[in-house]
């Protein structure tokens, strides 16, 4: 499963106007040196905008974030690669965007992913 990570912006994004969100992900990593990594299929990454500042979390990590009145702002289609890369999305905010959350998309089949900690959101602009 895709853990949903938020941020609550600083200011609201402004309704019809164009922004690029980019972040760096990682996608596969080795358990140890004697144990390779596992290779993981295409996915996509869907970055989630609310009106308010909502209470947190967003909902179960398991759980769609538009079940609980969150409008999808873009969809990052991803590879999983070994290597950091940076990934980004350009879309016109629908209304006043307060928060964001990166999550699965509603119809994500696959449960690859875990919680990590040590996310940040940046380079929203």
């Amino acid at each position: 499963m895709i853990p949903n990570c938020g941020h609550l912006l600083v200011s609201p994004l402004a309704t019809g106007v164009e922004y690029t969100f980019r972040t760096r992900i990682i996608g596969r990593s080795s358990v140890s040196t004697t144990t390779p990594a596992v290779v993981l299929p295409p996915l996509n990454i869907t970055l989630w905008g609310y009106a308010q500042c909502p209470t947190w979390p967003a909902g179960p990590i398991s759980t769609c974030p538009g079940a609980f009145g969150w409008t999808s702002l873009a969809t990052i289609p991803y590879v999983p690669d070994p290597q950091w890369d940076q990934v980004s999305a350009t879309f016109i905010a629908p209304f006043p965007v307060q928060a964001i959350v990166i999550g699965a998309p509603c119809d994500q089949t696959t449960g690859l992913f875990r919680r990590h900690g040590g996310n940040t959101l940046r380079d929203l602009r």
